[in-house]
């Protein structure tokens, strides 16, 4: 799966709701303080609380919740896998197979 758009709202720098598309090569640019490392911070977030904790300092305004949503774009792995993988390792010599016995369904 891949990040397809990411919806921030109420976090750090970002008041009201944000909506980013992101695309197969997307770059984040902008000059000092203009919110890049806020849109990375929170996609840590979304993907990993533990390591990448909300806190009281992450709130906007602390009356409203923050809000991260993060849509995913569903990526036929065995495909991309088979692509990389078929230089290294012919069909007669059991491509299939392996991808089978890597692949969790």
């Amino acid at each position: 799966m891949k990040i397809k758009e990411i919806k921030i709202e109420n976090y750090r720098g970002i008041k009201n709701i944000q909506k980013i598309h992101l695309s197969n090569f997307t770059s984040i640019v902008g000059r000092n303080d203009s919110g890049k490392s806020i849109v990375l911070n929170a996609v840590a977030s979304f993907l990993n609380i533990k390591d990448y904790p909300v806190t009281y300092y992450d709130f906007n305004e602390l009356e409203s919740p923050i809000i991260i949503e993060c849509s995913f774009e569903k990526v036929n792995i065995s495909e991309i896998l088979e692509a990389k993988i078929k230089t290294k390792i012919k069909k007669a010599d059991g491509l299939e197979e392996f991808l089978v016995d890597i692949l969790i369904e």
